[in-house]
């Protein structure tokens, strides 16, 4: 873990490749302490290839976490530490809850943190499920504890793939809570569509297409320009003329 006052994290140069095409391309861009980056773009345009290169789950060429501390580049970014929650909720369907949350703390170097365990169960209000196993849970449910499984050990870096897909609005209500509070002084990255969502917690704008970057600005920019997330969406991304010439 780096936790600091102050960190940058830069990506440069970054490229993923899959059987000889680029799935995204030469993409660079930085985000710092306090900031949210909203990622956008349509299906296929790279975006959940770009967080999973970043975790390193995909191999890439290009530097993907150049940590930044007073200015200087920290050599030892291995100690970075990453929380994410994928689209789809990865889990251990034959474990508890609270089993869940134990492996995954162990795999991630963690051990004798039950009370860190119950206060993130607590938090997403999962206290009455904590002994039924993920496999049993409903698609919110399973949902609310991807989230919580991405927040063990209070990582530097919080990456959030669709991750109101499957909540309804109690559960909505708490990721907006989590955001929030884990903005103040870490690094987020929101993948999402719900477009009020981005504009509602994000100060950083990073849009994607065919694995490129179209937009990488501030949010102030953004809105002055587009006046929402959605009109940009529009704008750069989808073409409404195709929408005219539908016929069913």
């Amino acid at each position: 873990m780096i936790l600091s006052d102050f960190m940058e994290l830069k990506v440069r140069n970054i490229t993923v490749c899959n059987n000889k095409i680029n799935i995204v391309e030469n993409l660079s861009f930085s985000i710092k302490t306090g900031d949210v980056l909203g990622l956008i773009g349509p299906n296929g345009c790279g975006k959940s290839t770009l967080m999973k290169a970043m975790i390193g789950s995909l191999s890439k060429s290009g530097d993907s976490n150049l940590v930044v501390l007073n200015s200087e580049i920290v050599k030892d970014k291995d100690d970075l530490t990453f929380g994410f929650v994928p689209e789809d909720p990865i889990l251990y369907d034959y474990m508890t809850i609270v089993k869940n949350f134990l492996v995954t703390s162990v795999s991630k170097g963690i051990y004798d943190n039950l009370d860190e365990i119950y206060k993130i169960i607590s938090i997403l209000k999962l206290d009455h499920l904590s002994t039924r196993k993920a496999r049993s849970l409903s698609q919110g449910e399973k949902k609310r504890l991807s989230i919580g499984l991405a927040l063990i050990g209070n990582p530097d870096v919080l990456i959030l793939d669709e991750p109101h897909n499957g909540l309804d609005n109690d559960g909505i209500s708490i990721l907006r809570t989590i955001i929030k509070a884990k903005s103040k002084d870490h690094i987020i990255i929101l993948c999402s569509h719900y477009f009020s969502e981005i504009e509602a917690h994000c100060n950083q704008i990073l849009a994607l297409n065919k694995g490129e970057i179209f937009i990488n600005d501030t949010m102030s920019s953004v809105l002055m320009q587009y006046h929402s997330i959605e009109k940009l969406f529009n704008s750069l991304i989808r073409n409404p003329n195709n929408e005219k010439n539908l016929k069913f």
